[in-house]
């Protein structure tokens, strides 16, 4: 058995997103809260830029994470090649992971940044590698086994006739 005590100071991420021209940049600020409620700016502290997918936070490609400057910002600017909703819209995260001093700290924001995600409108066409098989060998497949099912329906008629014949006779 072992017991450890570990304790984090109060910390804020704040993120703005802007956009200019064709440039949509995340603004993040990182600021202790002190006790007297006054905020301090937390200098040299990586942060990490993601979006928010279903399992998971996906990071917005190879470098995506930012420095804070002395006054605790960072500055992202937000790759136009990341898929969004049938809407365009994406979840950005903003986090400072395992510091020593705050722990993990994260900030998030809804926008339509994101590409377009495009919805077949038929996922399942008919072909015959899919679940829908096309309309002429359904045609096919059933002539088929409907004239051998028709030659079994003769084959049993003709037996019973002849029996029914055989049977007057007698």
């Amino acid at each position: 058995d072992a017991e450890s005590e570990a304790s984090v100071k109060n910390a804020k991420l704040m993120m703005t997103l802007s956009e200019k021209d064709t440039l949509r940049q995340m603004t993040v600020k990182a600021s202790e809260l002190l006790r007297d409620g006054t905020e301090k700016p937390l200098p040299n502290m990586e942060v990490k830029f993601g979006v928010r997918r279903l399992f998971g936070i996906m990071p917005m490609g190879e470098e995506s994470s930012a420095t804070t400057d002395e006054s605790g910002t960072a500055v992202f600017t937000f790759p136009k090649d990341i898929n969004g909703d049938e809407t365009g819209s994406v979840e950005i995260v903003a986090r400072i992971l395992d510091d020593e001093n705050f722990g993990s700290i994260e900030a998030s924001a809804k926008t339509q940044w994101g590409m377009q995600l495009v919805v077949d409108k038929n996922p399942f066409p008919r072909a015959i590698w899919e679940p829908k098989a096309p309309l002429w060998l359904i045609i096919a497949f059933s002539t088929v086994f409907g004239a051998i099912w028709f030659t079994y329906g003769y084959v049993v008629y003709t037996i019973s006739k002849i029996d029914r014949l055989e049977k007057k006779k007698v």
